[in-house]
């Protein structure tokens, strides 16, 4: 089985090198299980341990894994690089990279956020993913996991 890790940084001003990238790959509905596809920051690498993601968290959408949401899952993903490169976020600035994570039960949509104890701002990112993502309050429910804290390891501390 091929497992699928696929990293390219973003730059603002690099809009026609995505489409360049993104045109080749696979769509993440077609990758298998345990494969992942990240876009960061150029200088930020998509580990925990980055200096950039240390103190920081992921905000997620949890898209069921079944025959019927692979175009939705594929539309996700798309609407979420776009946001992010088109600069589509209030608080760009505090936004380290996103991340697709194929899994068997679910897949999780992911944007990396620089501090987990910024309420205000991780609340305003997970709206605006939400808004992105063109999400009714039906659908997908988006929540905030951060990386490390001192109680447990990746804890939901809100919703929306």
């Amino acid at each position: 089985m091929t497992l699928y890790v696929f990293r390219y940084y973003f730059l603002t001003y690099q809009v026609e090198g995505f489409w360049s990238v993104y045109s080749h790959i696979k769509k993440p509905s077609t990758i298998p299980n345990g494969s992942n596809y990240r876009l960061f920051k150029e200088g930020i690498d998509p580990k925990w341990e980055d200096p950039n993601n240390k103190d920081g968290g992921a905000i997620v959408v949890t898209v069921r894994s079944n025959a019927k949401m692979s175009h939705d899952l594929d539309t996700y993903w798309l609407y979420t690089q776009l946001a992010c490169i088109g600069e589509n976020f209030t608080d760009g600035d505090a936004i380290c990279g996103v991340n697709v994570s194929i899994r068997k039960s679910n897949t999780r949509l992911e944007i990396w956020v620089r501090d987990y104890k910024d309420d205000e701002v991780n609340k305003r990112i997970a709206q605006e993913f939400r808004d992105a993502l063109e999400l009714s309050n039906s659908q997908e429910r988006v929540t905030f996991k951060s990386h490390f804290t001192d109680h447990a390891w990746y804890v939901t501390y809100f919703h929306l």
